[in-house]
Order: C-alpha cells, then sequence, then structure tokens
C-alpha cells in the first residue's frame, strides 16, 4: 500500500505480518466463541428439556384426576431453580390450567390467569428466542395418553454471562497471541533486515567507497549476493574514478595550454586591432588636410563659374559631389575609429526627449521636404526626460532619421514614436515607408561598409549604422530593427529613463 511506503522496510513488514497473524487469530477466536456459545446453549436446553420432562412425569397424576391445588405446588417446588421464570400446563383444549411467574421478588408465584393458550401452542416446542431466554413444551402423558402440555421459560441472565465470561477469555488470549506474535515478529524481522541497513548504507557511501567491501555474516542467501554485487560495483567504481582523475589531468593540461594559446592569439588581435585604429586614425587625418585643399579649389572653380564653359563647369560639380563625399566617409571613419579606440567622452546629463527630436528633425527636413517626405513626430508631445549624452544621440538619431530619408520612397512618411518599455527603459521609434528589408539584410545592417542592395542608388559610406549602434551602446542602451519587404522598416532605439520618472 502506498501510505506504508513513508515507513521503513521492518516497520512495513511488522506491520503486514502482524495484520496477517492477528487476522488469524481474530478468525479463529470469532470462530471459538460461537462454538462454545453454542455448546453452552444446546447444554443449557438438555437440562431444562429434563426438567420439564421430570416436571410433566411429576404433575401427570395430577392432571389426570384434576387436582391444580397439588398441581400447583409441585410446579412451585421448581422454585429452587432460578434459571425457570414461567411455568405454563394447558390441556389439549387449549385451556390454561396453571400459570406460574417469577415475581419481583424472586419467588414464583401463580398468577391464577386462565387465559386461551393460542399464543403458546404457536411458539416453538424448543428454542431460544430473540432475548437468548429458552423456551421448552413437553407433553404430560397418562397412561400413553397425552393429557396437557407443560411449557417452561428460562431467562437469558445465565447465557448471557457465559457469553460474557467466554468473550473475556478469549480476548485476553487473542491479546496475549498479538502481543507476542508482535514483539517476536518484530525482533526476528530487526534481526534478519540488519543484513539491509547495512547494504543500504553501503550503497550511499559507494561513490567514495574506494574499491572497500562490505562483508555480511549470517545474512540471507539474498542479501549476500546482493553485498558481492555492490562489491564488484565499488571495485569499478574505483577504476572510474582514477581514470577520470586522470583525464581531468590531461585535460587541466591542455586547457592551460589553450588557454595560454587563446591568450596570445587574444593579445595579436588587440595589437592588430590597435594598429588598425591608429593606421584609420592617422590615415583619415593625412587624407582630410589635401582633402580639403581638393574641395577649396573646386568651391574657388565654382565662384568663377562664368569663365568656365559647360563641360568645365560640369567637371568641376562632379569633383566637388566627390570630394565630400570621400570627406563624409573619412569623418566617419574617424568618429569610429574613435570609438573603437575608447576615446569617445560620454557625458551623461538629464534631459528632455524632445528637445533632442526637435532639434535633429530641423537639420533633415530640408532635406525630407526635397522628396515630399512627411515627418510625423509624436514622440514630443510625451515630454519625457532621458538620461543620455545629448550630442551622441543626436549623431545616432541624425543618422537614423538621413537614412530613414534616403531609404525612403517619394511622397512617403516618417514617424517618431516613443514608449516605456517594462524594463522601465524609453524606446524611440523611427519608421520609414520604403522598400523595407529581408531577413538576409538585416543581419548585415551593422556591420561596417555595408550597404545591401542600395549601394548603387543612394549616396553613403556604407558605416553610418554601425557608427550609430556604437554610439547607442556606449549610453548604455541597444538598438534593434523590425522590418517588411514592400511596407518599410522601424528602427529602435533604447535608452535609460531619468532616474525619478
Amino acid at each position: 500500500m502506498p501510505i506504508l511506503n513513508k515507513y521503513s522496510l521492518l516497520t512495513q513488514l511488522t506491520i503486514v505480518f502482524w495484520f496477517v497473524i492477528s487476522s488469524i487469530v481474530i478468525t479463529i477466536g470469532a470462530y471459538d466463541y460461537n462454538l462454545q456459545v453454542s455448546q453452552v446453549k444446546k447444554i443449557q436446553l438438555n437440562n431444562l428439556h429434563s426438567i420439564s420432562k421430570g416436571v410433566s412425569a411429576a404433575i401427570s397424576q395430577d392432571v389426570y384426576t384434576n387436582n391444580f391445588i397439588s398441581l400447583e405446588r409441585t410446579l412451585l417446588g421448581l422454585n429452587e431453580i432460578p434459571e425457570i421464570v414461567k411455568i405454563n400446563v394447558f390441556d389439549k383444549n387449549k385451556n390454561m390450567l396453571a400459570d406460574i411467574m417469577r415475581s419481583v421478588n424472586g419467588e414464583l408465584v401463580p398468577t391464577h390467569k386462565y387465559d386461551n393458550t393460542e399464543a403458546l401452542i404457536n411458539q416453538p416446542l424448543s428454542a431460544y428466542s430473540k432475548d437468548e431466554s429458552m423456551i421448552i413444551r413437553t407433553p404430560v402423558m397418562f397412561l400413553s395418553k397425552t393429557l396437557a402440555w407443560v411449557q417452561l421459560i428460562s431467562n437469558n441472565t445465565l447465557i448471557k454471562d457465559t457469553k460474557k465470561n467466554i468473550l473475556i477469555e478469549l480476548v485476553y488470549l487473542c491479546g496475549s497471541i498479538m502481543s507476542v506474535t508482535f514483539l517476536i515478529i518484530f525482533f526476528f524481522l530487526k534481526i534478519k533486515l540488519r543484513s539491509l541497513n547495512k547494504l543500504t548504507s553501503f550503497s550511499k557511501e559507494l561513490p567514495i567507497a574506494n574499491g572497500k567491501n562490505i562483508v555480511l555474516n549470517d545474512a540471507p542467501l539474498e542479501f549476500q549476493s546482493l553485498s558481492q554485487s555492490l562489491n564488484w560495483a565499488s571495485k569499478e567504481i574505483e577504476k572510474k574514478n582514477d581514470l577520470i582523475i586522470k583525464e581531468n589531468q590531461e585535460l587541466d593540461k591542455r586547457v592551460k595550454a589553450r588557454t595560454a594559446e587563446l591568450e596570445r592569439a587574444k593579445d595579436i588581435a588587440e595589437t592588430a586591432s590597435m594598429a588598425k585604429t591608429d593606421f584609420l586614425s592617422q590615415m583619415s587625418h593625412e587624407f582630410r588636410t589635401p582633402m580639403n585643399a581638393i574641395l577649396g579649389f573646386a568651391q574657388i572653380l565654382t565662384l568663377e563659374s562664368s569663365q568656365l564653359n559647360e563641360t568645365q563647369h560640369k567637371h568641376v560639380t562632379e569633383i566637388l559631389t566627390a570630394g565630400n563625399h570621400l570627406l563624409a566617409l573619412i569623418n566617419d571613419v574617424l568618429d569610429l575609429a574613435s570609438i573603437e579606440s575608447g576615446n569617445v567622452s560620454v557625458k551623461l546629463e538629464e534631459v528632455r526627449l524632445s528637445d533632442i527630436i526637435n532639434d535633429c528633425i530641423n537639420l533633415v527636413k530640408y532635406q525630407a521636404k526635397a522628396r515630399d517626405i512627411n515627418i510625423i513626430d509624436k514622440a514630443s508631445s510625451q515630454h519625457h526626460f532621458i538620461r543620455v549624452d545629448p550630442m551622441l544621440l543626436k549623431q545616432a538619431l541624425i543618422n537614423l532619421l538621413s537614412n530613414a530619408v534616403k531609404y525612403n520612397r517619394e511622397h512617403g512618411s516618417i514617424t517618431i514614436d516613443s514608449e516605456i518599455t517594462v524594463k522601465r527603459n524609453l524606446k524611440i521609434s523611427i519608421s520609414d515607408t520604403g522598400s523595407g528589408l529581408s531577413e538576409s539584410d538585416i543581419g548585415k545592417l551593422f556591420s561596417s561598409f555595408e550597404r545591401l542592395h542600395a549601394a548603387g542608388e543612394t549616396e553613403g559610406t556604407g558605416i553610418g549604422l554601425t557608427i550609430t549602434k556604437r554610439l547607442i551602446e556606449v549610453m548604455g542602451g541597444n538598438i534593434s530593427v523590425t522590418s517588411t519587404t514592400g511596407e518599410g522598416s522601424t528602427f529602435s532605439i533604447e535608452v535609460p529613463l531619468r532616474v525619478n520618472t
């Protein structure tokens, strides 16, 4: 039974065995009780039957001679038998000849009732009633003729006392047997299960047994077989542990060697990265000086456009366009190099988001107007305060807004919105109505010099989003993008809110 599983095996077996033995003892006791009661009833019934026969013989002549005085005197002589509580004598015509009952003071007295005896005749000749009283009816015969009937009724006191005594004896006997049996079972099982307890303790220590063996003396055959299996397992575990220790030692050596290699590779990579950053920074500075000179001379030529023919004016315009593009690339490379080298100075302040949004919109609105793109600002009306570096956030937002204008469709729209996230950050979203991006394109967005399918259609350096991502991250924020091909894209920036917001 599941309810026994919370107890030990010793307790479970003791309870089960004791329950079985108790059931057997109680069953045998109940059977013996019924048998003894039946025997006592039979003896008492026979005794009363013998008394009834003696009474019948003693009153036969009085009945024959109708000597009712002598009849009552004879019946009253049964007063010494306390079990008899009532005596009736009636003839074959159902006439009551004598009616004697035991009074309250314990004496048999005649009632002088001579009622009809129909109810008496319908009772059994010899039996126990429901209240354990006995009824015996015997014919009164004279000269081989039945003259009347004598009926004796005994009380139930004797049978009740007898049953009580038998029950008490059986309870004491069964209780003694069950108690002794319980003790015998308990101590027997405790001795026999001692080996099992040793096996259980040894099995718990098996992982750290280190080849130790368990020896059982005077244990059942099954427990000895189990101990042999546990001893074998202990030896196998010892072998496995030794093997694991050796493998761990070898693994530690390999890990240390690999760690040393990785540290050397890391140092080499960091050195190479620093060299790349220094190279980009140095070369960008070197390129920017002659580039500014080229642009300067080109601008001087445009001022003297009246002296240039159409072909020359077109060439100068191309020089300015290419030079500005190259200068923007050089500036972006310098910004990226500064970020990667950790030279970006971050000054976190608590500022109003609407102020930054308005400044950024003012810088791109003419670019948007040229393409008839409507800018919808929902963020400024929410009056959020954020903790950021205003200059860095402006640079990031301008990059995103510029992209939203450049990669949008003619007569499209740009929506700026904001919301507070579950993590208590402010999420700023910039959505456009451009051609959208595929999943593969989104995976390449923040890689340096990646311009995807728009490379031949729209001017740009290909590192604007990389710079934007780094700028947001140095302020403790993050950037993400969602897009649907043919419907547009949404770039989202999360930055910390003001502390008391």
